[in-house]
Parts: structure tokens; C-alpha cells; sequence
């Protein structure tokens, strides 16, 4: 049996894990996929940012709501939230959903080669 997926891993803003004093207005955020099934890809993500921790508990994404994005993107998303200020608190929560994709898999003919004769 499969191992089911766990939570997204190393959310990073710009590449940071703890950034302060970042300096953009929009910053891009990125994680990867903890998913040991293989083939495993991300399906969707919902992603939310408050300006607190106890906020965020209370379910209040005042800095931004994504809502559910049908994506595989995990890196560099762009902010869709309002334009940050100096000194904004920002506390992102992600989840994500993750489906099972089979390997590509190539076929080779049957034919004989050209030339060669079959004996069937």
C-alpha cells in the first residue's frame, strides 16, 4: 500500500525560510511536495496568509486567500494578496493536494525488420 502524502515541506518566500526585512511588495512563494509515492505530483494547493499566527488559528486570511488553485506549481508562485507595506507581519498556511501520475511507458513494434522474414 501507498504512503499517503504529508504536508507540503520548506515553504520559502523568496527563497527564504524566515525572511525579515525582505523589501518586496509581492514576494513569491515556494515549498516542495513531501510524497513518497512514485509519480506522485501536486494536483492543487490552498494557501492563506494573516498577519498573525492567532488569526490565521481563527481561520482569518487577512492578508491573502488563494482559495483552491488547480496547479503542479511550487515554486516562485506569485503573491496574490494586497501589495505588502514596510513592516507587514505575514504568516502563510499551506495545504496541498497530491495525485498519482503512471509513468510514461514507450512501445516497440512488433513488426520484423524490413527484410527478414517470419516463420509463423
Amino acid at each position: 500500500m501507498s504512503e499517503a502524502p504529508r504536508a507540503p515541506e520548506r515553504l520559502r518566500c523568496e527563497g527564504l525560510a524566515d525572511p525579515l526585512g525582505l523589501g518586496e511588495r509581492a514576494p513569491r512563494l515556494s515549498w516542495w511536495l513531501d510524497d513518497e509515492r512514485p509519480g506522485a505530483v501536486q494536483s492543487g494547493y490552498e494557501l492563506q496568509a494573516a498577519s498573525s499566527e492567532e488569526r490565521l488559528a481563527r481561520g482569518e486570511a487577512d492578508r491573502w486567500d488563494a482559495g483552491r488553485v488547480a496547479s503542479s506549481q511550487t515554486h516562485l508562485v506569485p503573491w496574490g494578496g494586497a501589495p505588502l507595506r514596510s513592516r507587514d507581519a505575514v504568516v502563510p498556511a499551506l495545504r496541498v493536494a497530491s495525485r498519482w501520475r503512471s509513468p510514461s511507458c514507450a512501445r516497440g513494434s512488433m513488426r520484423p525488420p524490413s527484410g527478414s522474414t517470419s516463420s509463423s
